[in-house]
């Protein structure tokens, strides 16, 4: 067992003060990565030695260890990391630095130089371009592509072919170039970003299924998200071509995905909602009353997106699960009924019995909205006003009967509904001024005498 102790950052193996063997620490070493094994020998003196020695210098071309040391920390980050994972040997990599270093006409010339097929290949100016950026000049110095299969992608195709990720999976033989000749440019955009690149690795969609699907289904689908969904196989390549753009893009957020892991929607369900639909089911509260089968999911389909957004809300669940209101009352109301009655004083109103979604059904949109206002409520539950009586009131009447003023006026029984049905809207505003209220009170002035 290796050890620090009793020294921090001096290794030991077996018994305090035993020195590991060169031969373990070798053992030690080949286990790690390549691209880790430069920053060995600065461990201590015992791993600088048996790092020295190592046959992993040797595989690069370098002369020595130091030469190694020297060589590599002049080249970029990308050529370097090449380097480390023993893709490249030193020389070549020094060599595509070379040409990637050089500009405009120098570069091209280098390159013709390094890849005498390209000067002769019946390139266009924009293919030319492509292969002569540093992903181009790495892919051609590779014989990942050659000039020969360059002519026949389209600028596009070509372009996308050698991005980073493109190159990537030529390296990897994920894609070839005549593969990608049958894909369009679009599909190769999506395909070819990291997590494409990952989801081909990984086998969770290969080139026949990308080939076929829309593009923004793609584009969707080889998100992070998406190549989640595929690694779970809570999706499939072929389900996510049967859906919409937007439907896709809802089901792999955090609430599409929760409800695909908790089986409370399937893609094939997603698929025959419409995106306003899916938008509001897959909400904190749309989960919850497909979690507590509150709704099901075939009585979902039958709502309009507009009845889902406010049966859909905490007031919302709170009144199915306390059968205030039920799937099929809420599917024949109006969406400016669901919004008034699923308010907190909707449902306080519902749950006292204040009022019932009959009564509110006879109610038109303004008179629903004023009765359910806080004074409404309190007028309902002192039985100053009853939902038929309301119903002969205009929206502006009933406005006005219910402001502070009015509820006090009829609390002290200083004007009726009656009489308040026959004053327009402006006469009762006027009456139920302070003044008006006041003269009321001292019997100045009479409702019947307003009214004549």
């Amino acid at each position: 067992m290796i050890s620090t102790f009793p020294f921090p950052g001096k290794y030991y193996f077996g018994k305090a003060n035993q020195p590991a063997p060169n031969e373990i620490l070798s053992k030690v070493i080949s286990y790690i990565p390549p691209r880790e094994k430069p920053s060995v020998g600065l461990v201590n003196k015992d791993w600088q030695e048996v790092y020295i020695d190592d046959q992993f210098w040797r595989d690069a071309k370098a002369k020595d260890y130091q030469d190694f040391i020297d060589r590599i920390g002049l080249l970029p980050y990308k050529l370097k990391n090449l380097v480390c994972n023993q893709i490249y040997d030193l020389p070549f990599a020094e060599q595509c630095q070379r040409i990637c270093q050089a500009g405009g006409l120098d570069r091209q010339e280098l390159l013709y130089k390094a890849v005498p097929d390209l000067a002769i290949a019946k390139l266009n100016a924009d293919q030319v371009w492509w292969l002569v950026q540093d992903s181009g000049v790495l892919a051609l110095l590779e014989k990942l592509i050659t000039p020969q299969q360059a002519v026949h992608l389209s600028d596009n195709q070509l372009r996308y072919l050698l991005t980073a990720g493109g190159v990537q999976a030529l390296r990897e033989n994920l894609i070839t170039p005549e593969e990608a000749i049958t894909i369009t440019s679009e599909r190769l955009e999506y395909l070819l970003t990291a997590s494409g690149v990952q989801a081909l690795r990984e086998k969770l969609i290969n080139l026949k299924q990308a080939s076929k699907m829309y593009p923004r289904i793609l584009m969707f689908l080889l998100t992070d998200d998406g190549v989640q969904a595929l690694r779970e196989k809570l999706i499939t390549p072929e389900q996510a071509d049967g859906l919409s753009a937007g439907n896709l893009n809802y089901l792999l957020d955090d609430n599409g995905m929760r409800a695909l892991r908790e089986k409370l929607l399937t893609p094939e369900e997603a698929g025959k909602l419409t995106n306003d639909q899916l938008d509001e089911l897959l909400t904190i509260h749309g989960l919850q009353v497909l979690r507590e089968k509150l709704i099901t999911f075939e009585q979902v389909l039958t709502l309009k997106s507009s009845q889902l957004e406010f049966l859909l809300t905490n007031n919302g669940v709170q009144a199915l699960r306390e059968k205030l209101i039920t799937f099929g009352q809420a599917r024949t109301r109006s969406r400016y009924q669901l919004q008034f009655l699923l308010t907190d004083n909707g449902v306080h109103a519902l749950r006292e019995k204040l009022i019932s979604l009959e009564q509110a059904a006879n109610l038109s949109f303004d008179q629903l909205r004023q009765l359910l206002t806080n004074n409404g409520v309190h007028a309902l539950k002192e039985k100053l006003i009853t939902p038929e009586q309301a119903v002969n009131l205009s929206g502006d009447q009933l406005e006005e009967l219910l402001t502070d003023n009015g509820v006090q006026a009829l609390r002290e029984k200083l004007i009726t509904l009656e009489k308040a049905v026959k004053l327009s809207w402006h006469q009762l505003q006027e009456l139920l001024t302070d003044n008006g209220v006041q003269a009321l009170r001292e019997k100045q002035q009479s409702v019947g005498c307003i009214v004549c």
